[in-house]
């Protein structure tokens, strides 16, 4: 795939992946915004940098923004009402669910946990190469 192509998806995954996270602010974010903060901002530089030395980052950056589309997807969180996850809450923002209140899935908080190491991991893979060679 071409420079843009790749810096096109990569900006469009992660625009949709922070509005899904705008959308599902509950009781849970602010235990996550410890980690999930310097992941943003590595994750931003990381593609900044894949940007500046194509193609040898494409996978990388690539992977490194389904990760967070999955973590944001999947993350369950809370608020007065009950539980609900990003899935739910786009679902609802969207006019597909008539509440956005719905049981999540019995092991989303161990796959939106799983997959933010893995884009923890993929942002460390492309920002670190060329320092360890």
């Amino acid at each position: 795939m071409s420079k843009y192509s790749i810096t096109i998806l990569y900006s469009v995954i992660t625009a949709i992946a922070l509005a899904i996270l705008v959308m599902s602010i509950g009781w849970y974010l602010p235990i996550f915004t410890v980690v999930l903060i310097p992941t943003i901002i590595m994750h931003i530089l990381a593609g900044v940098k894949a940007y500046q030395k194509q193609p040898e980052f494409n996978g990388w950056i690539i992977l490194s923004a389904f990760a967070m589309l999955g973590f944001v997807w999947f993350r369950p969180d809370t608020d007065a009402h009950g539980g609900y996850t990003g899935y739910s809450s786009l679902m609802y923002h969207l006019g597909l669910n008539e509440t956005q209140h719905t049981v999540p899935y019995a092991y989303a908080l161990e796959l939106a946990l799983v997959l933010l190491l893995a884009q923890i991991f993929a942002i460390r893979s492309s920002c670190c190469v060329n320092q360890v060679r």
